[in-house]
């Protein structure tokens, strides 16, 4: 009987210690995730006190200063952009930023773009050329505005080479973005799919960004070269394409668009409207989920602007980036190429620092910054807010 009692009392024992160390453990859960929920509070605060002070000195006009204490890491990307306030416990030295752009000569790219994308952000540049457009080989300048020969001519790498380039070195590049490629639906790199190679590159937390017509337009009859925007694949799909945990519908009519939900990447409003020239679609295949940004018009609102997470990584999609003249509009070309421009040089960022850092807008032209804390003062110089750092604090 005696052995009986100690047996119940040692099982008695052990559950209330188990119970214990239930209940502590999960104190000290709660502990650590309200100490992680004021962290954010207190960073999500600063940012928007950051973003008022620098629009309150840029509504000043030039000579205007304001002096504040930041007690976290502020990184301005510089222009009509976002501010990014980062923990200093959580700061880790940022990688050096490394972007591929490929131009198409079927947008056509335009100069412009390519100007404003050099002295942004300087990237790699890579091209794409057909046989069929332009009147000749290599890429033509074709299309009112579009980049002239010298600027072609300057590009010495193509598509080709940057799916070598992701397949044998993953980590170079954090961000590329592809423009009207009409990738042949047979391209491959040392017998691997393009868009396998695409996969796995963007799957390790890299971001790719794509617009117009993904694929070759599908024709059923006839043959096509390698180097054509045209294609007849074996199996017929009526030029509806599935990559990358989505479907894409190429169509090329045009088509109003409405911006349906912001991400401070974009730089768009909700309810803004303007027509697409080439009106492509797409769909989420499979588990992929959808943030949408902007639909057409009527009925069925097909998404034409969205982005979805892929592995680590994250893709954009973006029906077209040529938009038309048509009234009323919200954007000009010109306006909407520049939420081209700030996706491009934001992505990354806002996909890496989103989980561990706060992210505000700051609607005026600033200078570009990274990890500045202590007693900052922000100065107007001629329309642009410069910032620097002025004591520990």
């Amino acid at each position: 009987m005696k052995a009986q009692a100690s047996a119940e009392l040692i099982i008695i024992f052990a559950f209330i210690l188990v119970m214990f160390l239930f209940v502590t453990l999960t104190t000290l859960n709660r502990q650590v995730t309200s100490e992680e929920m004021r962290g954010v509070l207190e960073m999500r605060e600063e940012c928007l006190r950051i973003s008022n002070t620098i629009s309150s000195v840029y509504l000043g006009g030039n000579g205007t200063e304001a002096t504040m204490e930041i007690q976290n890491y502020m990184t301005l990307p510089g222009d009509k952009s976002i501010i990014l306030v980062e923990s200093i416990n959580w700061s880790t030295e940022p990688p050096e930023k490394h972007l591929a752009i490929v131009a198409s000569e079927a947008g056509e790219t335009m100069q412009s773009f390519f100007d404003n994308m050099t002295e942004m952000v300087n990237p790699h540049w890579y091209k794409t050329c057909f046989s069929d457009i332009g009147g000749g080989p290599g890429c033509q300048e074709w299309q009112a505005g579009g980049m002239t020969e010298a600027s072609w001519n300057s590009i010495t790498w193509d598509i080709d080479d940057l799916v070598k380039n992701l397949s044998e070195n993953q980590g170079y590049y954090q961000t590329v973005y592809i423009e009207d490629p009409h990738i042949q639906f047979n391209a491959s790199y040392n017998g691997t799919d393009y868009f396998t190679i695409l996969s796995e590159w963007v799957s390790k937390g890299n971001v790719l960004i794509l617009s117009e017509h993904v694929r070759c337009r599908e024709k059923s009859t006839g043959s096509y070269e390698p180097t054509s925007y045209e294609c007849n694949p074996p199996d017929e799909g009526s030029d509806v394409w599935e990559f990358l945990g989505v479907r894409v519908h190429q169509t090329g009519q045009r088509k109003w668009t409405e911006i349906v939900n912001e991400s401070v990447e974009f730089g768009l409003v909700i309810g803004d409207q303007f027509k697409i020239e080439e009106a492509n679609w797409m769909e989420a295949v499979n588990s992929t989920q959808l943030y949408i940004i902007g639909r057409y018009q009527g009925e069925n609102g097909e998404v034409v602007i969205s982005y979805w997470n892929y592995g680590d990584g994250r893709i954009y999609y973006f029906a077209d980036f040529q938009i038309t003249d048509d009234m009323p509009k919200s954007l000009d070309q010109d306006e909407y190429t520049e939420v081209l421009s700030n996706v491009i040089d934001d992505a990354y960022s806002v996909l890496h620092f989103s989980s561990k850092a706060e992210v505000c807008v700051v609607p005026v032209d600033t200078g570009s910054y990274e990890s500045l804390f202590g007693m900052v003062r922000f100065t107007n110089e001629n329309g642009k807010v410069f910032a620097e750092v002025v004591g520990d604090g």
